[in-house]
Parts: C-alpha cells; structure tokens; sequence
C-alpha cells in the first residue's frame, strides 16, 4: 500500500484517489459506484466481482479463465487483457458515456449470478465434484488438491453468494 500511496500522490492524484483499508460496509460502496472494475492476473472464485454483478453493477474485469466462467464479453461485462492499461480505460469509459449499456450488463449479470452462483446450483456442483472424485480409483495427489480446493471455493461462493442476494 505505501507504494502505490506515493505513486498517487507522484501523479498529483491524492485528491482523487482514496486507499480505504479493510471495509465491512463494501454494499453501500457498491451502491455508489457507476462501474465495477476488477484488474486481477489469477483468480480463483471471483466473489468480489460476483457481489458487484448480484447488485446489477456493470463490471468490466480481467479476460482470464476463472472471469470467463461468470462475464461473456459484451453481454454481462466488458473483458479486458490484464496488463492492457489502454484497454482498460476505454472500456471504463466506454461504460461511462454508455451508461444505457451498462444497464444491460448489469441485468445480465444479476441473472448470471441468480441462475449460476447461488445455493441449489453450488450444492449440485458440488455434488456433482464429490462424485467425480469418489469415481477416481487411481488418483493422483494433485488432483485431490485440486478438487479440495474446489470443493471449498463452490462452498465459499455458494454461502457468500446467499448473504448477498439476502442484502439484497
């Protein structure tokens, strides 16, 4: 944090950049923003950007696999190269002379989110995992990792997902 501090304040942008900390009021700040921007290079279970989408945000994040599997480019976001900073702000402007547009990415996401992400499709994810791991006689110890880590990001997801759509 201090690095990026003095960066802001060496592009004269201390009075329009904020370094908040850790926050439990994250809702309300979502509620103020106009787009939701997710620059990240690995991410497992993107539950950031699944809040921003169940409060019908319009999110622009990284074009990395985990991303793909909750924004189709242009119907419930925007998809952006991670290291492509030119990218990334015209798609921030993009949205913001569009707001109409962003709408729609909005609504969209919502349904991604209600239809993909909540309890009953985690649960059968979930279930359905158990099974193919159950089904491996013969399986590697990577694998296991893998499929316990999984197992707890579908978890993880599927009970922050619920507290979202209650707030909601």
């Amino acid at each position: 944090r201090p690095a990026l501090e003095r960066l802001s304040r060496s592009l004269c942008l201390e009075n329009h950049v904020v370094f908040l900390g850790k926050r439990t009021d994250v809702k309300e700040f979502l509620a103020l923003s106009d787009v939701f921007v997710f620059p990240t290079l690995i991410e497992g279970m993107p539950v950031a950007l699944l809040e921003a989408l169940s409060m019908e945000k319009p999110c622009i994040a990284s074009d990395i696999p985990s991303i793909r599997e909750v924004i189709r480019h242009r119907e419930s976001g925007l998809l952006v190269q991670p290291e492509n900073a030119d990218a990334w702000g015209g798609a921030i402007l993009t949205l913001l002379r569009r707001p109409e547009e962003g709408e729609v990415f909005g609504a969209n996401g919502r349904n991604v989110v209600i239809e993909n992400f909540n309890g009953e499709t985690g649960t059968r994810r979930l279930e359905a995992l158990y099974q193919e791991v159950l089904q491996h006689e013969t399986m590697n110890q990577s694998y296991v990792n893998f499929s316990v880590r999984r197992i707890a990001e579908l978890t993880e997801s599927g009970a922050r997902t619920a507290e979202v759509r209650r707030q909601k």
